[in-house]
C-alpha cells in the first residue's frame, strides 16, 4: 500500500516573514528522529528546503496525537502526515514531499499467512496492530470497521505486541519496520518477526 506524505500549511501563519519556522512533530524513524544533527532523512529534507529560502526549521517533538490537536487548534506547522478527505478538510497541504509503502508484519506463528487486499475477507479473523493518530490510507480506511483493530500509542509498542502475541499482524510502512526491528530488537528477537 503506497502513500503520499505531505508538509502542512496554515495560512494564519506568515511563512514567507519569518525567519524560524517552529515545526512539531513526533519519532517516525528513519524518517524523522530525536537524534541530531539531522533529525532523520525526511527532517534534513525539510530544514534544507527551508534553508534555501532563508528559514530556519526549529523542530519541537510531541506525542502525534498533541501534534494533531495542535494543528487543529493551534496552527501548528508540521509533516509526515497522510492527506486524507477528513484531514484536508481541516488542514492545508503542501505537494507530497515522499511517498511511502506501507506492510503487514507478522510473525513466524503466522508463517503461512496469504493476503490479497483489504476488500477480501482475509483479515477479518486476525487482530491488527495500528498506531494511533495515523492513516493509512483510503483502502484501509474503507474496510476498517470489518476489521479487528489494536491501537497503540507508538509503532514500537505496536511491534511489541507483535512479539508477545498480543496482535497477529501489524501495518506499518516499511522501512519504519526495518529501522524499528533493527535498532530495539536482539537479534533473536528480529528473526521473529516476518
Amino acid at each position: 500500500m503506497r502513500c503520499r506524505i505531505w508538509f502542512l500549511l496554515f495560512l494564519a501563519w506568515p511563512v514567507a516573514a519569518a525567519e524560524t519556522l517552529n515545526v512539531v512533530i513526533d519519532e517516525w524513524p528513519p524518517y524523522i528522529e530525536k537524534a541530531p544533527p539531522t533529525y532523520g532523512v525526511l527532517s534534513k529534507v525539510v530544514q534544507e528546503a527551508f534553508a534555501a529560502e532563508s528559514i530556519i526549521v526549529e523542530l519541537h517533538f510531541e506525542p502525534w496525537k498533541r501534534v494533531e490537536n495542535g494543528l487543529d487548534v493551534q496552527n501548528y506547522f508540521s509533516f509526515g502526515y497522510v492527506k486524507t478527505a477528513e484531514r484536508e478538510a481541516r488542514w492545508l497541504f503542501s505537494e507530497p514531499i515522499m511517498r511511502s509503502q506501507s506492510i503487514l508484519i507478522t510473525n513466524q506463528r503466522h508463517r503461512g499467512f496469504a493476503w490479497q487486499g483489504w476488500g477480501w475477507g482475509d483479515l477479518t479473523s486476525y487482530r491488527i496492530g495500528i498506531t494511533q493518530a495515523y492513516s493509512y490510507g483510503l483502502a484501509f480506511e474503507q474496510q476498517r470497521q470489518q476489521l479487528k483493530l489494536i491501537s497503540s500509542y507508538t509503532d514500537l509498542i505496536s511491534l511489541r505486541a507483535l512479539l508477545h502475541e498480543r496482535v497477529d499482524l501489524i501495518l506499518m510502512e516499511s522501512r519504519v519496520a526495518k529501522s524499528l526491528i533493527s535498532k530495539n530488537f536482539s537479534v533473536e528477537e528480529q528473526r521473529k518477526f516476518l
